[in-house]
């Protein structure tokens, strides 16, 4: 028989009880402060092991006027997720720490299957870590890096949408100094904060954590090369020789997002001729 007076088995501090009504996804005893979560709540569970690539975290929004479909949701605590409050959507559901792809990769069938919870009020944001002492270095130089990057993005709005998922709008702003820029660089977890994703299919997503994982990490070296020239924004003779000047920076962003479209294109070929391949012969 089922103990009333387990402990909690996702904190393993508060008294957890098992739910009735839920228990086809939490089979296990859960506290009230883990299942309600709040807005304030932190993640700091850390997965997989370590790659040369930086860690990340997703943040899972969803939104849905029906009670059952919000509860479908519930089930990324046992994928140890926490969940929080956002008063602009139902939920947000903050994921572990990352340190690898295939750390987040184990469970994306999850969010997958959640997909249409993921409406036009949700975003998918992604935190990269990023060294915290770099920051005002990225900050001083970011228009021009960023600059032609988001440039395209701007003019390619459909190829812009299929990638990350959406377009630009009031919450995910073209403008890096915007309150909600598309990608944040001042962030109190020490990280790049992607805000323009939208979790639309498993396979779409896992590109663009790809490229902004690339994006951070490339940026990162690059300018800690420079800070240790005591060259921080990359105005020397030499930054300019080894292209790691912020205009320099710029074009190899752009260079590896147009990288990263054609891998998408090539993921979503494959993705349509699986999805033919599966549907019944004509009779």
């Amino acid at each position: 028989m089922l103990s009333p007076d387990s402990l909690c088995n996702l904190c393993g501090k508060g008294p957890g009880r098992f739910r009735p009504l839920l228990l086809p996804l939490l089979p296990f005893p859960i506290c009230s402060s883990c299942l309600t979560g709040s807005r304030f709540t932190c993640n700091r569970q850390q997965l997989g092991l370590a790659s040369p690539l930086p860690t990340f975290s997703v943040e899972f929004e969803i939104h849905t006027h029906s009670p059952a479909a919000r509860n479908r949701a519930l089930k990324l605590l046992q994928y140890h997720y926490v969940r929080t409050d956002d008063a602009t959507v139902s939920d947000e559901y903050k994921s572990p720490i990352y340190a690898s792809l295939s750390a987040f990769r184990a469970h994306l069938f999850v969010l997958d299957d959640l997909r249409e919870l993921v409406d036009d009020r949700c975003g998918t944001h992604l935190h990269i870590a990023f060294p915290s002492y770099l920051t005002e270095n990225l900050l001083a130089v970011a228009r021009t890096v960023f600059g032609p990057f988001q440039r395209h993005m701007q003019r390619h709005q459909s190829e812009t949408e299929q990638f990350w998922g959406r377009a630009f709008c009031r919450f995910a702003l073209a403008d890096i100094c915007a309150s909600y820029p598309w990608v944040r660089l001042l962030t109190r977890y020490h990280t790049l904060e992607y805000r323009l994703p939208r979790f639309r299919t498993g396979w779409q997503y896992l590109e663009v954590v790809r490229f902004c994982r690339r994006v951070t990490f490339y940026l990162a070296r690059t300018l800690a090369v420079l800070e240790e020239r005591h060259d921080p924004l990359g105005r020397g003779e030499l930054a300019w020789r080894l292209n790691q000047t912020p205009e320099g920076m710029g074009d190899h962003l752009l260079s590896f997002y147009r990288e990263a479209l054609g891998r998408s294109r090539r993921q979503c070929l494959r993705h349509e001729a699986r999805t033919l391949s599966s549907l019944p012969a004509a009779s």
